[in-house]
């Protein structure tokens, strides 16, 4: 759910009410320090996120480190926008997550379920062992 985190730093940026904040703290320089740190925090938790997928990829199938992190970020960004947005989680919206995720789990029974061995280096000409 890294993502989505980023996607909450995204909202509270551009959306969010640093007026009011930026009034209380110091005035527009306050606004923007806050709106810079806040633009961190979009970046940084996606970075996470990558990071975390990269290493998923070492140890799981594709397929399977990708409906990981699918589904952590749709399940992810519903709770934080219910509880720090107020918005409303509709049938309509549950229905539909339950349909990509019953999909992703669909694909994950499909998949392979072995993770190839990493490819070894292969030796450079010159180190070759010589025949006698």
């Amino acid at each position: 759910g890294l993502g989505s985190l980023g996607a909450v730093f995204g909202k509270l940026t551009f959306e969010g009410p640093m007026g009011m904040v930026a009034q209380v703290a110091g005035g527009p320089a306050a606004e923007l320090c806050l709106r810079a740190v806040t633009l961190l925090g979009v970046f940084a938790p996606n970075a996470a996120m990558w990071h975390c997928y990269v290493s998923a990829l070492q140890g799981l199938p594709t397929v399977h480190a990708a409906i990981i992190n699918t589904v952590a970020n749709i399940v992810c960004s519903a709770i934080w926008g219910a509880l720090l947005f107020a918005e409303p989680l509709s049938l309509r919206w549950a229905l539909g997550s339950l349909l990509m995720a019953a999909g992703l789990a669909a694909m994950t029974a499909a998949a392979p379920h072995e993770v190839p061995a990493p490819a070894t280096p292969s030796s450079p000409a010159g180190d070759k062992p010589k025949a006698e």
